[in-house]
């Protein structure tokens, strides 16, 4: 954390940047792997928590698939979330800049904050270099109304799960010319809350945890559309105070099922990628826009930066399984995630890019021009806060304007981050002093877009998926 060079350099060329259109100027790297002409898969499943992975550390009969495509691969150790939020986190996915520069937020009672006409998505970037681009979304915040459709030549969104979502891909793909190269963004709310199993896997899991005294009674009123009341409760976790221990153990074994179910469909999309040849020659990530909380820090869901949410899975299978089994613990922010598609896949990375990739890191060579992340905090529709995190500290500060003091973890020693610290320790003092610089540059950068006015307000069938996911309500 002594040298940041991207961040030292950064501040110097705004000057510059204001006259010549440009953020950064990253070059790549010359070990970087390249695969010109290789499809490219980004799948993105939403509040999939890293640790109910079994390549972080699961069971093996959590996640076979994903830990198939790990042995495969290149498993990530520290990938960093950009935001608590779905919509700046897949926004920050697909543009390489952080949500304080984008602009884009969840929103339910104000009309919609869509990715900036001047900033180009990376189904832009790709189309604009031949690629075919399909997406297909669960919808709810990941959807046109916040644009991101740009750039695909197809975009569908409906909330049917991940598996069919499976079949529209492949055949995208086998419908692609001789020497077309397509890209394919797969967005599931498959582990989302309020995590609805099916009503054998309740019956099972309520036989289970036999204690579990308000979850099981309140998944299977939404499974049946029955109202709420007294006894059955309304929304998941809004009387989540009143859950018992095993309420909790309850919740995350529903959970760690809608990832068994997730997984099965990646099984799926490996095994008809393999068939078909694909396989090979395809870029295939795997991520998410954020984890979960059960209540580790006192919250549900996502309303916190601490790791359970902000530290995400992230898989890379290289065409011909290039260093496969391998594990890299850099940092990864999630601003780098567009700008290494782009580098493995051939394609110079654009001198305009906040991110930058990351490509030679995968690789096994430090190229990283920093070790710091940050994660932008939401609540509702304000920024409160922002963490940012090296390998072995962390530092979550609020937003400016809003009242608290940072607070500093030191994640070699508490690495649950139970025991917040002031600011004091060397690491602490260097995280802080990379948050102004960051909080500088977001500021200067974020003036140079300006979203979309009077955009229309999202309808009534999409504000009621949002608060069948928990928004909103």
């Amino acid at each position: 954390m002594a040298r940041s060079p991207l961040r030292l350099a950064s501040l110097a060329l705004l000057a510059a940047a204001a006259g010549a259109g440009l953020w950064f100027a990253m070059g790549r790297r010359a070990n970087s792997p390249r695969f010109p002409g290789a499809h490219a898969i980004l799948l993105s499943i939403d509040t999939l928590r890293r640790d109910a992975l079994t390549s972080y550390g699961a069971p093996p009969s959590a996640t076979p698939a994903l830990a198939r495509l790990a042995a495969d691969g290149v498993v990530v150790e520290q990938a960093i979330a950009a935001s608590n939020y779905t919509a700046p986190s897949h926004a920050t996915m697909l543009t390489g800049a952080s949500p304080r520069v984008h602009g884009v937020l969840n929103t339910h009672k104000s009309s919609p904050r869509p990715i900036p006409p001047e900033l180009p998505t990376l189904a832009d970037r790709l189309r604009a270099a031949g690629y075919a681009t399909y997406g297909d979304s669960d919808r709810g915040y990941v959807s046109k109304a916040f644009g991101f459709d740009r750039g695909f030549d197809t975009w569908r969104e409906e909330q049917t799960g991940l598996r069919p979502k499976i079949d529209g891909a492949i055949r995208f793909l086998e419908s692609l010319p001789p020497g077309k190269p397509g890209f394919v963004f797969l967005h599931t709310y498959e582990t989302h809350a309020p995590y609805l199993p099916t009503e054998e896997e309740l019956d099972r899991l309520s036989a289970r945890f036999r204690d579990a005294h308000i979850a099981p009674r309140v998944l299977r009123r939404i499974l049946r559309n029955e109202e709420a009341d007294a006894e059955n409760h309304g929304d998941l976790f809004e009387d989540a105070f009143h859950f018992r221990p095993e309420d909790i153990a309850f919740l995350r074994a529903v959970y760690a099922s809608k990832v068994r179910e997730a997984d099965a469909a990646v099984g799926a999309l490996h095994a008809q990628l393999s068939e078909r040849g694909l396989l090979d020659k395809t870029v295939w990530v795997v991520t998410s826009d954020h984890g979960e909380e059960f209540k580790e820090h006192g919250s549900w869901q996502h309303q916190t930066v601490f790791d359970p949410v902000a530290r995400v899975p992230l898989l890379v299978r290289l065409p011909g399984a290039l260093h496969a089994g391998s594990r890299r613990d850099v940092v990864f922010p999630a601003i780098s995630l567009a700008p290494t598609l782009l580098d493995l896949l051939g394609i110079a990375p654009p001198e305009n890019l906040e991110g930058y990739s990351l490509a030679s890191d995968l690789a096994g060579s430090r190229g990283a021009p920093t070790d710091a992340a940050h994660c932008v905090n939401y609540h509702s529709e304000a920024w409160v806060g922002t963490a940012v995190r090296s390998p072995r500290s962390k530092v979550i500060a609020p937003a400016p304007g809003t009242s608290g003091a940072p607070e500093a973890y030191d994640l070699a020693a508490d690495p649950e981050e139970k025991d917040p610290q002031k600011i004091g320790s060397e690491d602490s003092k260097r995280l802080m002093v990379e948050l102004a610089r960051t909080l500088t540059l977001w500021e200067a950068l974020r003036g140079r877009f300006n979203p979309p006015a009077n955009t229309a307000p999202l309808d009534e069938q999409a504000l009621e998926q949002l608060r069948g996911l928990g928004y909103g309500k």
